[in-house]
């Protein structure tokens, strides 16, 4: 990863673009890629760290990741509260690597995967929705049911998209495992079998 994607800063990050700043960077990018092949980066070419970016934490698109250095450090701090930007923005790289399209999920639409991910999608957002209409707490961030529209012509309507569950639900697979798992078990497996790892069987982090 650090010896073929470039890193740059924008703005003026304390200590500059060090070894240390790439390296936290690179960890968290690389573990969602573990146990998969390097495939779902291969567009991928830059990462901007920067001191502030207006109106979000970070930006995403399959060929460059623009993070707050202070977001970066903040989801470092804490692995268990489910809010990682880097995990965030990776998982959007990831998404979007076949289709270019934020929809939530990542696999090839001719993949035997791809009707799984799209029943799944339908159904636990729905459930989320519900969960946090009602006050319930829910593991997954609430973010993950903003949606967009997305224009594809008069002939097919509008329709709707939820780009954010999936960079949420693997958040929340990372850094709140057990609480996924027994909250929202469908995803939970559905996100081990795309990850190809168990963080419910990992040790728990030592915070200090």
């Amino acid at each position: 990863f650090l010896a073929t994607i470039l890193f740059k800063t924008k703005g003026t990050i304390e200590g500059g673009l060090s070894d240390r700043v790439r390296v936290c960077v690179a960890a968290e990018a690389c573990l969602l890629v573990l146990h998969r092949d390097f495939a779902g980066y291969r567009w991928l070419k830059e990462v901007e760290i920067c001191d502030r970016i207006e109106g979000a934490s970070g930006q995403a698109n399959r060929e460059s990741v623009s993070m707050e250095w202070d977001a970066v450090q903040r989801g470092l701090a804490d692995c268990t509260d489910g809010q990682s930007v880097t995990l965030h923005e990776f998982a959007h790289v990831l998404d979007k690597a076949d289709d270019n399209r934020a929809q939530s999920i990542p696999v090839p639409k001719d993949s035997p995967e791809y009707r799984r991910w799209e029943e799944l999608l339908d159904r636990e957002f729905d459930r989320l929705w519900e969960a946090h209409e009602s006050g319930e707490d829910s593991v997954i961030d609430s973010y993950a049911l903003k949606v967009e529209h997305e224009y594809v012509g008069p002939e097919w309507g509008n329709p709707m998209i939820r780009p954010e569950f999936f960079p949420c639900a693997t958040e929340a697979f990372f850094e709140r495992s057990k609480q996924l798992r027994d909250q929202c078990p469908k995803i939970y497996q559905l996100m081990k079998e795309f990850y190809r790892l168990d963080p419910t069987e990992w040790p728990s982090p030592k915070l200090t």
